[in-house]
């Protein structure tokens, strides 16, 4: 390891330090708070969380220094992390690790860094998911879009249901075929947001997807079990890519 200080002869080109390059500087030199090198095991985990980001900077096909870790980050990060099924305590540990790093190169006054990482929200805590932002031609574009995977069929289909209730996925298991009214309204027997009964009109693609379906919304009286939001995230960021939509710019809500 070289016995230097962290901070000493740091690059002078402040926006052009990449997370990665920023990591390695960070675990290979003495933390001037400690006077310390971080432990084996500590910089175990922070190489881990470099091949992480590197993993996915290569599958967005980016480049990020430390002034792109921003919100946008925060939620893309998180839907890479569930696509591969990591679990909470990963994506949890990456993010305070990443805080770490973020907040000593700001202490040394020598790079531009984002606010957004001492942002309350810059973090992850257990069982949250995504909403999807997207105009109503992208909306369009993924009800039509066709999809020979009856998986992704049926996962498009409850997605389209769920954008047009917009209602959590904890909603979308009470909602039943037996509550519609008239033909064109359904009730919600407690929708989360409110914490009361909702009654919300049916939009005409959701009334195609019940005719599709036989009357029945996609995993109608199916229990969805815990692992059901990351999968749901996994095949939707799949089904808009295939649209050529803009499927990252997200939203996180608590199911």
């Amino acid at each position: 390891r070289p016995s230097k200080e962290l901070g000493l002869n740091d690059p002078d080109e402040i926006f052009k330090n990449t997370i990665t390059e920023y990591t390695d500087y960070y675990t290979t030199h003495i933390h001037p708070d400690t006077k310390k090198f971080l432990s084996l095991n500590t910089i175990k985990k922070y190489n881990t969380l470099k091949r992480a980001i590197e993993e996915y900077q290569d599958e967005n096909k980016i480049d990020l220094k430390l002034i792109d870790i921003d919100m946008s980050f925060h939620s893309k990060f998180i839907v890479y992390h569930q696509s591969k099924s990591h679990a909470d305590s990963t994506i949890n540990k990456d993010f305070s690790m990443i805080k770490a790093v973020l907040r000593f190169a700001e202490n040394k006054k020598k790079y531009k860094i984002n606010d957004s990482y001492k942002d309350r929200e810059f973090t992850f805590r257990e069982s949250q998911s995504f909403d999807t932002f997207l105009d109503f031609q992208e909306i369009e574009t993924i009800t039509n879009l066709k999809l020979d995977d009856e998986k992704e069929d049926k996962f498009r289909d409850f997605f389209v249901c769920n954008l047009w209730f917009g209602c959590r996925i904890s909603d979308m298991e009470t909602i039943s075929s037996a509550n519609i009214e008239n033909g064109n309204t359904i009730l919600i027997p407690a929708m989360k947001k409110v914490d009361k009964k909702v009654k919300i009109p049916i939009h005409k693609s959701v009334l195609q997807i019940l005719d599709k379906r036989s009357g029945k919304f996609p995993f109608e009286g199916e229990k969805l079990n815990t692992s059901f939001d990351v999968e749901y995230n996994r095949v939707i960021k799949v089904i808009c890519r295939k649209a050529k939509t803009n499927a990252i710019n997200l939203r996180r809500s608590e199911i």
